[in-house]
């Protein structure tokens, strides 16, 4: 049964509570675009059950609620007549804002999320910055700096906030599930040892000791499974309600797509420096603050703040194409790797068909080769990740 898109109408926060109940409170979704703003097959694809990569900024722009509150909040605050009301508004807005950061805050606070670097980072940079912007709007509602243009922009932001977070926990989630495959062929493995440490035990070729030093590091092992499979659990919850889903649906969430090193060898930093500061949200968003500002003190802080932007969006840009060309290589390694071990494991399934190897030597090959082949997967999504990281700053978001 297709079970479409649904969201729920509550504050994030009190959705991330919910996720200890049984059931959740959730509505049919809507989109926030009317129906031509997509063809029909688009539509289809965006409520269906399946969840892709490449779809997330579109689901993030139709079915985020906090992307749809601002959105609702521009179009009221666009249309605004008097400064009294205008004013309002802002103060509302404000107060969204450090609502939205502190609900992004519960998020972080579940417990699994520390252990997702680049998703908690993300979160945290998106919670500080809502609260910066609360404090911004807060500012200019008295100085009369904000407008339509710089509350767009500031909208703006966010939303690649939170696509870059719904996408970086898809990368995370796939990353997971590759160490899950490791992680139970090494327990494979170590039942395998364990056994042979019992039969050695037996044989007076090993000690009580041997047994349960076999026995504890299986548990440990164990332990580090539940672990990761709690961590996926807890990442697929947390996109589900990014993109639109209950927090409980099953979506299918396919593969992420294979990186595009192409696109990454054609680069010319220097240009792209160039590109990445005139799109960039918050330095456009300062510039035109700088416009709408009265005050002598508050314009020399604005072209500081404006200069230092000129230089640091530049070195951020380079330093992340410099990390990508590092994973890349790192990814080729891998790769080599995995053919090394390929081989391995071809020639001893040859000596063990033959009768020249045990089990347990043929185990602990095969677990090198799996965990070749987990290694090389964690490497081409940290490298497809480090691309993405690239291509978002080129286009006007930079997680700094």
């Amino acid at each position: 049964m297709n079970r479409g898109k649904r969201k729920q109408r509550r504050r994030l926060g009190s959705i991330l509570v919910a996720l200890s109940l049984s059931l959740g409170m959730t509505v049919p979704a809507f989109a926030a675009s009317p129906p031509f703003a997509y063809t029909e097959e688009e539509w289809a694809r965006l409520r269906d059950n399946v969840l892709e990569y490449d779809e997330i900024p579109n689901l993030i722009n139709e079915y985020n609620v906090i992307v749809e509150n601002n959105n609702e909040t521009y179009r009221t605050y666009r249309s605004q007549k008097s400064s009294e009301e205008g004013r309002e508004d802002l103060e509302d807005t404000a107060e969204k804002l450090l609502e939205q950061a502190s609900d992004l805050e519960d998020m972080m606070a579940e417990p699994m999320m520390a252990l997702f670097t680049n998703s908690y980072a993300q979160l945290l940079y998106a919670a500080r910055s809502m609260e910066s912007g609360a404090l911004q709007i807060q500012q200019q509602v008295e100085s009369y700096t904000i407008d339509g243009p710089t509350l767009k922009l500031q909208f703006d932001n966010i939303k690649a906030m939170m696509t870059a977070t719904a996408q970086d926990l898809m990368i995370s989630y796939e990353k997971l599930l590759a160490n899950e495959e490791m992680v139970k062929s090494t327990q494979e493995f170590l039942n395998v040892v364990l056994e042979s440490t019992k039969r050695q035990k037996e044989q007076g070729m090993a000690t009580e000791n041997d047994v349960l030093s076999a026995q504890m590091n299986l548990q440990n092992l164990e332990a580090s499974l539940m672990q990761i499979q709690s961590g996926i659990k807890t990442i697929r919850q947390n996109l589900c309600l990014l993109t639109g889903w209950a927090y409980d649906a099953e979506p299918d969430i396919r593969p992420i797509p294979e990186p595009d090193v192409e696109y990454l060898e054609s680069r010319n930093v220097g240009e792209d420096s160039k590109t990445a500061l005139e799109k960039n949200y918050m330095h456009k968003y300062n510039l035109r603050v700088l416009e709408n500002t009265v005050r002598d003190a508050d314009k020399q802080n604005l072209q500081r703040t404006i200069e230092n932007e000129q230089n640091t969006i530049p070195q951020a840009l380079q330093s992340l194409y410099d990390s990508a060309v590092q994973l890349k290589l790192e990814w080729e390694q891998a790769q080599t790797a995995v053919k090394t071990a390929e081989d391995n494991l071809a020639t001893v399934t040859r000596q063990k068909d033959l009768g020249m190897v045990g089990s347990l030597q043929f185990q602990q090959v095969k677990n090198a080769y799996d965990t070749a082949v987990s290694q090389e997967k964690t490497a081409k999504l940290s490298l497809f990740q480090a691309i993405e990281a690239y291509r978002r700053g080129v286009d006007g978001y930079l997680a700094q």
